[in-house]
């Protein structure tokens, strides 16, 4: 089930990365993200592709903010993320990747960003930026990245960070490691 959500964020992305629709996804991990939940615009739906190209349609009232994936829904939309303020950034690198970047920093979210003028992918996590995402390989880079080694050395030694498991982050773990 987790390996549907991962598809199915990776093929809204790569779909809206060809159209150059600008896209904000963060999968949340160990930290919660309820402080960007909370001021949001509750969803709690199924992840599907469909759903997040709508979402993120400009006429759409929530495309400018960030949906947030808690486990395998899509726990909120229209989320407005903290900005990075790294003064080390390119002057070219756009509020929705700052935004990406930013929550990246604060929390230990994974977080996609498709840029609306260039249609490039970018995955955020641990406050690095990994721009220019292979479309081709959007899966497996997320997969790899929600099943990092991180999570891997929380669960050895029993601690989960916030003091609950992600159950999304259960299986990519599992299906890493098979």
């Amino acid at each position: 089930r987790a390996k549907d959500v991962v598809d199915e964020v990776a093929a809204a992305c790569v779909a809206m990365a060809k159209r150059k629709r600008g896209a904000l996804i963060a999968f949340e991990r160990q930290t919660p993200l309820d402080p960007w939940t909370q001021t949001a615009q509750r969803i709690d739906s199924r992840v599907n592709r469909f759903l997040l190209d709508s979402i993120f349609h400009t006429d759409s009232p929530l495309h400018d903010g960030a949906v947030i994936i808690r486990e395998d829904r899509i726990a909120a939309a229209g989320a407005i993320l903290p900005l990075s303020d790294n003064d080390r950034l390119a002057q070219s690198v756009g509020t929705r990747h700052r935004a990406a970047l930013g929550l990246s920093e604060e929390t230990d979210a994974v977080v996609v960003a498709v840029s609306e003028e260039t249609g490039l992918i970018t995955v955020c996590q641990n406050g690095k930026m990994e721009r220019r995402v292979l479309r081709d390989e959007l899966g497996a880079v997320l997969r790899s990245r929600l099943g990092g080694d991180d999570d891997v050395k929380a669960s050895k030694d029993g601690s989960s960070g916030a003091g609950r498991t992600n159950p999304v982050t259960k299986v990519l773990k599992a299906l890493v490691a098979n």
